[in-house]
């Protein structure tokens, strides 16, 4: 009977790990997307910033955090 909850205690263990390891992955990939959007709506007001002969000006108060600043300096 012992051997059968050795088996049961493995099989948890790797349920477990098996959680935690898509828990992970999840969190990663919603921090990836997060990023890129981020990244994306930057570039789209930065393009229209360079569209009226501005020059636009971020600064972003973590790497990964969405909280940033941004002007448009015309020159």
């Amino acid at each position: 009977m012992e051997g059968n909850k050795e088996g049961t205690r493995l099989s948890l263990k790797h349920q477990i790990i098996a959680i935690i390891s898509i828990v992970i992955i999840g969190l990663a990939i919603f921090l990836s997307i997060d990023l890129y959007m981020d990244h994306k709506f930057i570039m789209e007001i930065s393009n229209q910033c360079y569209d009226i002969n501005g020059f636009p000006v971020v600064e972003r108060s973590s790497l990964f955090s969405g909280d940033f600043t941004f002007s448009c300096e015309r020159q």
